[in-house]
């Protein structure tokens, strides 16, 4: 079973799309079971209990008859196929560890196989079982395996090695200090089978994973030439993990999304994959390009410039709600970027888009989409306003201030502030006051005054004090009150 790892350097709406990157070996290393039980249908059959003793498994590991230690290995790794929990601290101890990491070395091509099986369902369990593969020194006979003459026997190695970096920082840069950098990105041929190819790329998008610390930039240089040959794979399970590898390196540092964008073929090729029906490959591909434009407005334009614009309504009406999501993250992107750009999104008649995510969406897209339509409305350009209001935003921007999601309430009390305050430079906002009566609104910002979060409760006491309480409380007002309004309109941030 391949680890979903805990890590708290993930943000929680990418962890989920990313926990699917890290099990994806699981998948396939049911495929390769599937195929082994064909051949040996007894392994089904039998119950999951324990037909060797403690004391046979400790004779068989020492036995000298080569044999009798792959009975007793075969045992072991279809114990560990079979069950959810792993029963490793029952079965093994840190001698027997060690015992069977020896027996990497052997040149039995059976015996290594199962071994290393073994030991990748091992790495797969909880941290410490994957501490426990490498303290027992098979890390080095691993990384020596990459260099064998058996396909199935280095894809095997790939896979151990792959479940022992996504373990965490600690464990992926000691692999980087055993050296593995080299012999795996020897393995990038484009010629070779395409399952061989997606374990190697699961496995380098893991050394790319992590953000504290965050992976050398010497890694990164030398694995981006490997991510960039394997995202024009036409296999979609090897460009899927080409793009999180891709992903992976967008999240580090500033400089090493700087590393990624030097490569003009590499954009281009992200932007066509927009086109992609599947899933896989579209959800690492949105992550990738939303990461790069939210660093450099500069950026936005080189991907601009790659025809995006004409991905996105299509992606924005996409069935699937993540990546709905993903695509109002980068409309969002590019509303935070110069006027020209922003005006791209007008004269692509992106904001009904916008509005039908925000209507149909769930809570994450629709935090992104309102948030797009916020960047807009903060431009000092009063065109973009008016054409928000043109497109009849503020009405639904309205109706939904009675979420219980406070990010998704911020942004729409932020929002509505904005197009009230330059609609009013406009002319006068009579229908936009019209549109907050006829909504509700009015009440529900007055309500919200009480909410418990002490930043909701400001900015609707700010909005209701600025646009409403003169007339609501027009009657019980003190006839002089003319320093109280300057203090109460005043728009001062809190």
């Amino acid at each position: 079973m391949f680890r979903r790892n805990n890590k708290a350097d993930l943000v929680p709406e990418k962890k989920k799309a990313m926990d699917i990157m890290i099990t994806w070996g699981l998948r396939k290393q049911m495929v390769t079971q599937v195929k082994i039980r064909k051949l040996k249908k007894q392994e089904t059959d039998k119950p999951v209990m324990l037909p060797m003793s403690l004391s046979e498994i400790v004779t068989g590991m020492y036995s000298q008859d080569t044999s009798h230690t792959l009975k007793v290995i075969e045992f072991l790794r279809r114990i560990l196929c079979r069950e959810k929990e792993l029963p490793v601290e029952m079965i093994l101890n840190e001698e027997l560890f060690k015992r069977m990491a020896s027996f990497l070395s052997g040149v039995k091509f059976s015996l290594l196989y199962e071994t290393a099986w073994a030991f990748t369902n091992i790495a797969a369990g909880t941290l410490s079982h994957a501490r426990m593969v490498v303290d027992s020194g098979a890390v080095p006979y691993f990384i020596r395996l990459l260099s064998s003459d058996s396909l199935c026997l280095i894809e095997q190695s790939v896979w151990a090695l792959g479940n022992i970096a996504g373990g965490g920082a600690d464990l992926r840069d000691l692999l980087l200090n055993h050296h593995i950098l080299k012999p795996l990105l020897r393995l990038v041929d484009m010629t070779a089978p395409p399952n061989f190819l997606c374990t190697v790329a699961w496995a380098i998008s893991n050394l790319c994973r992590n953000k504290v610390p965050s992976v050398m930039m010497i890694v990164i240089k030398a694995c981006l030439p490997a991510l960039r040959t394997l995202i024009h794979h036409k296999d979609d399970a090897v460009v899927s993990h080409a793009c999180w590898g891709l992903s992976c390196v967008t999240e580090g540092a500033l400089n090493y999304t700087e590393e990624l964008v030097k490569y003009p073929d590499l954009m281009e090729r992200l932007v066509e994959l927009l086109d992609s029906r599947n899933v896989g490959v579209l959800t690492p591909t949105l992550q990738t390009i939303g990461n790069i434009m939210s660093e450099n407005k500069s950026w936005i334009q080189i991907m601009m410039d790659c025809n995006l614009m004409d991905k996105l309504p299509a992606l924005l009406q996409n069935f699937r709600l993540n990546i709905r999501k993903e695509s109002c993250r980068i409309v969002s992107c590019i509303t935070m970027g110069f006027f020209e750009q922003i005006k791209t999104v007008i004269d692509c008649n992106l904001i009904p888009l916008l509005l039908g995510v925000l209507k149909v969406g769930d809570i994450r897209s629709q935090i992104e989409a309102v948030r797009a339509i916020k960047n807009m409305s903060e431009d000092v350009l009063l065109q973009e306003v008016y054409c928000l209001v043109k497109n009849n935003v503020f009405r639904p921007l309205c109706e939904h201030l009675t979420t219980k999601n406070v990010r998704l309430l911020d942004l729409l009390l932020d929002t509505i502030t904005n197009i009230i305050e330059i609609s009013g430079i406009l002319g006068p906002p009579e229908s936009l006051f019209h549109i907050l009566e006829e909504t509700n609104a009015v009440d529900t910002i007055k309500q919200l005054q009480n909410h418990n979060n002490w930043i909701i409760r400001s900015k609707s006491h700010r909005i209701y004090e600025k646009f409403f309480s003169l007339s609501s409380d027009e009657e019980s007002a003190p006839e002089n009150h003319n320093d109280d309004n300057q203090d109460r309109y005043s728009t001062d941030e809190y």
